[in-house]
């Protein structure tokens, strides 16, 4: 037990320093900006409704009635009075801005786990995710739906 405990804490020294590298390495852009943009639709995908108003489709999804496509700014407006468009969502980077030292380093006594020589060679790992705190320091969260009943975001 104690072995393992040592390995998914080194697992998650990795990450986190990977993570944190990353994030270290791109500084978010001046203007985020984008002129792509998903599009969900109430039921079936309707791909001439944004051809029609200049649109460009970039990507289909295959299990969700959803696109990526390229817009025009006039056609944002347009588009979203439609009734069979659920929601239309700029598409975005996510920087993390605030923490240094990620908090679950210390947490998890990590930097023990490496210590001892433990790396997370060999091992698969699942993320079970619950959701996102878009109010965290950490996060600029530029949009997004919840499909949990109850919540405002």
């Amino acid at each position: 037990m104690r072995k393992l405990l040592a390995i998914l804490t080194s697992l998650t020294l990795i990450l986190a320093i990977a993570t944190t590298t990353f994030a270290h390495e791109k500084s978010p852009p001046n203007s985020s900006a984008s002129d792509t943009y998903f599009i969900a639709f109430q039921s079936k995908i309707d791909k001439n409704v944004i051809k029609t108003h200049g649109g460009e489709i970039k990507r289909q999804y295959k299990h969700i009635p959803v696109v990526t496509a390229k817009l025009p700014e006039k056609a944002i407006n347009a588009l979203s009075k439609n009734p069979n468009i659920a929601y239309i969502e700029q598409d975005a980077t996510a920087y993390a801005t605030s923490q240094v030292i990620p908090w679950g380093i210390p947490h998890v006594k990590a930097t023990d786990a490496q210590n001892l020589g433990y790396t997370g060679q060999g091992l698969k790992v699942g993320v079970i995710d619950t959701g996102i705190d878009y109010t965290h320091e950490d996060l600029h969260v530029t949009g997004g739906i919840s499909f949990v009943d109850g919540t405002t975001y």
